[in-house]
C-alpha cells in the first residue's frame, strides 16, 4: 500500500477508475440550433446558487446594457430536482445577516422561518434519565438570535424571488459535463433523461443538451479534483477557483505552492469553532 514517509496512506495513489477527460469534459459544442444559450448558468438550485442568482439580477438591474448583451435568458439556474429544494432535506439554524444583506427592504417577518431563537441550552446526557447542562454553552451550539428554517422551504422561497427578478430555472436537469473550449468553461452539458438502471434508453428517452453561457457558476458540493493532502490535481478536470472557502483551518495540501493555481484566495470559515482550537491547529501545521 502506498504511504508517505510518516506511514500515512496517500489518497492520490488510489485514483478512481474514471477517465475524467472523457467523462466530465465535452470539448465540441453542438450547433447553435441544437443548444441553449444563456448569459450566466448557475449549476445548483440550493440556497447558494439561488442567492447568487438573486444578487446577480439585482446588480444587472443597474446595468441595462450588460443585461441586454446577456440575451433573452440573462440568468439560468440548473437544478436536478423536480423543484428547487427537492433535494434539500435539512433543517437549519440560519444567521440573519445573509438575508438582511440580500433583501435589505424585507422584514424578517417576510422570511420563510419558524421563528427566532430566544434561548438555547446544551445538555450532556449522563443516562436515559439524567442530563447535565453544559455551561457556558459551547460556541458552535450558540444560536441565540438565529432563525429556525427548513432548507427546502428556504430554497423554494429564494427560487420564487429569483424568478420574479427574471431568472429562468431549469428543474429536473442535471449538469453532466462541463463544456470546455480553448481551456475555458463555456457552459454545461445536461444529462440524458429516460434511461434505465443499466443505462439503456427507454421509450421516453431525451438526449442531453448543451447549455452555453458567458459565465458558469458551480454552486454545488462537488470534489474540486485537488488532493487536499498533497495539493496536487488528481486529474485534468481539476477546478481552478478564484476563491476557496475551507472550514476551521487550511488543508495541509494548500501549503503546496502549486495548489494556489487551483485554490485562488483562501478564506477560512470558523463555523463557530473556538479561536483557541483554530490557532492550535494552525500552529501545529495540521
Amino acid at each position: 500500500m502506498a504511504a508517505s514517509s510518516d506511514g500515512l496512506v496517500i489518497p492520490a495513489a488510489f485514483k478512481p477508475p474514471v477517465d475524467s477527460r472523457r467523462e466530465f469534459i465535452k470539448r465540441e459544442l453542438d450547433d447553435e440550433d441544437e443548444r441553449i444559450e444563456v448569459g450566466v448558468a448557475i449549476v445548483g438550485g440550493g440556497p447558494a446558487g439561488l442567492a447568487c442568482a438573486n444578487r446577480l439580477l439585482q446588480l444587472l438591474a443597474d446595468e441595462p446594457e450588460l443585461l441586454e448583451r446577456l440575451g433573452e435568458v440573462p440568468v439560468a439556474v440548473i437544478e436536478k430536482g423536480k423543484a428547487c429544494g427537492a433535494h434539500n432535506l435539512s433543517g437549519a439554524m440560519m444567521r440573519p445577516s445573509g438575508l438582511q444583506a440580500l433583501f435589505p427592504d424585507l422584514s424578517p417577518s417576510d422570511w420563510p422561518t419558524y421563528g427566532q431563537v430566544a434561548k438555547d441550552a446544551v445538555y450532556w446526557m449522563l443516562s436515559p434519565k439524567r442530563a447535565l447542562p453544559l455551561k457556558p454553552t459551547p460556541p458552535p451550539f450558540r444560536n441565540h438570535g438565529n432563525y429556525v428554517v427548513s432548507v427546502a422551504e428556504l430554497s423554494r422561497w429564494l427560487a420564487e424571488k429569483a424568478e420574479e427578478a427574471g431568472a429562468y430555472i431549469l428543474t429536473e436537469t442535471s449538469a453532466h459535463q462541463l463544456l470546455v473550449e480553448d481551456g475555458v468553461v463555456r457552459g454545461i452539458r445536461s444529462g440524458d433523461k429516460g434511461r434505465g438502471k443499466d443505462g439503456e434508453p427507454l421509450g421516453n428517452f431525451e438526449p442531453g443538451t448543451d447549455i452555453k453561457a458567458h459565465a458558469t457558476v458551480l454552486a454545488i458540493d462537488l470534489p474540486s479534483g485537488l488532493d487536499c493532502d498533497t495539493g496536487q490535481p488528481l486529474g485534468p478536470a481539476c477546478v481552478r477557483a478564484d476563491k476557496t472557502v475551507t472550514f476551521v483551518a487550511e488543508k495541509s495540501g494548500f501549503a503546496n505552492p502549486d495548489a494556489r493555481e487551483y485554490t485562488g484566495e483562501i478564506t477560512v470559515a470558523d463555523i463557530g469553532c473556538p479561536i483557541q482550537i483554530i490557532e492550535e491547529v494552525r500552529a501545529a501545521g495540521l
